[in-house]
Order: structure tokens, then sequence, then C-alpha cells
């Protein structure tokens, strides 16, 4: 008998950082499961589908302590998961509070009590002058850098076949392959030049050789850096 698939899929052996993907309607969103130092783990834009799995393939007998909102949209699994793990604290960047208090998140913490907690190859970037309240985690494995990243950018492979997401896709620029949708450059910036700024310096200073899209594919590449740099110097 041939085993069964995984749903969750960690980076890399040992890296603590597992991802896997959950469905909404026209689109697949990913979800980033970490382990923290006490061993418990960390959630980032959970999907209510993937509770079952992650009980199954990543916790065994330890639990997620923290759920992490990475922006001020990513909130539909956060309460369907509270409803399980009820002693999980909801942090956010205080940007994205007062909108995801709004859609009934309630008790959200800062990431200020998350930090500590975080393994010495990991730690939060929280973008400049980002609308949304976009929360980054960079975490290192034998490869180098990698970001996971929420709404900034995509990473879509294919063109959907349906009329209406393709349409929006080639609308707003939101692929196919490595990209940043029209709708964050639009509104996603109260500065896009401070944005820019703060995001080509981060660049050049940690060199990501991947990405973890909230939407879209995992990228694992050398190329990487350049890459993000030429789509930002593009859009913005």
């Amino acid at each position: 008998m041939s085993e069964s698939k995984q749903t969750w899929n960690q980076v890399e052996e040992g890296c603590g950082v597992w991802t896997a993907q959950y469905k909404l309607p026209n689109m697949k969103v990913t979800s980033t499961i970490v382990q923290l130092n006490d061993g418990n783990f960390l959630v980032i834009s959970p999907g209510k589908n993937l509770l079952d799995s992650a009980k199954q393939e990543v916790f065994g007998d330890k639990i997620p302590t923290f759920v992490l909102a990475p922006n001020n949209w990513h909130h539909m699994g956060i309460n369907p998961w509270l409803e399980v793990f009820p002693d999980m604290k909801v942090v956010a960047d205080q940007q994205a509070i007062p909108r995801l208090t709004k859609k009934a998140i309630t008790n959200i913490q800062s990431l200020d009590v998350l930090k500590p907690l975080l393994p010495s190859s990991m730690h939060l970037l929280v973008p400049e002058a980002c609308n949304l309240g976009e929360v980054w985690l960079s975490f290192k494995t034998s490869a180098g850098t990698n970001w996971v990243v929420c709404d900034a950018f995509f990473n879509i492979s294919q063109t959907p076949k349906k009329l209406l997401p393709k349409l929006i896709m080639t609308v707003f620029k939101s692929g196919p392959g490595l990209s940043m949708s029209t709708l964050m450059v639009l509104f996603g910036f109260s500065n896009r030049k401070q944005f820019k700024k703060w995001v080509l310096d981060q660049i050049d200073k940690e060199h990501p050789k991947g990405l973890i899209p909230a939407h879209g594919d995992n990228i694992f590449d050398p190329d990487l850096p350049e890459r993000l740099r030429n789509i930002v110097q593009e859009r913005l």
C-alpha cells in the first residue's frame, strides 16, 4: 500500500517550519506552522480545513500557543482554530488590529509577546508604510534566508481556467509567477516610496533565497533577491 500524501510539508528537515495550502473561492492560501523555543507552535494565517491534519502531522502532544494574523485581511480561519485551542494568543501588528477587531477577532496582543519565543534562526519583519499591517517571518535554512510573506508578493504559477479568476489575475497583474498585485500597489501602502526603500534595504541585507507567499507556490531560488528587487522597482 502506498503512503498517504502529507498535507503539511517541512521546508527543510529540522528547520521547524511547515506549510500547507487550503482553498477559498477562486484561490488557494498558504498556512505556515512554526515550532517555538518551548516546543509548542505558532500558526500563521490558519485555514479551518487544516486543523485535523495539523494535529496529526505536526503537533503531536504539543499545541499551538500563538496564532499570527499576517495582515488585517487574513483572519477567516482564526476563530475556528480558537474554538479548538481556546488558550491560543492572537498576535498582529498594531496597524492591523482595528479591522481585525471589527471582524470579531478579540483579545489581540502585540507582537512583543511572541518575539522572545522565536528560535534564534527566526525573526519578524514589519514592513514600513504598509496600510494592511503586514508581518513577515524571516528564518534560516541551510540554503539561506527565507521569508514568509502575506499579500505583498504573490506566486500563483498557473493562470486560472475559469473566466472570472483569470480576468482578475490579468487586470490586477497578480500572476502568473512572482508578482505584486495592483491592489497592493494602489491601496496597500501609506507611502510607496518609504515601503520601496524599506523592502529594497531588507533584500540587500538578508538576500532571501526562499519565499513562502500567502497566495501561490513556495519559491526557492538563488536568484530570488534579484527577482524581488526587479518587481519592486517595476511596480513601485
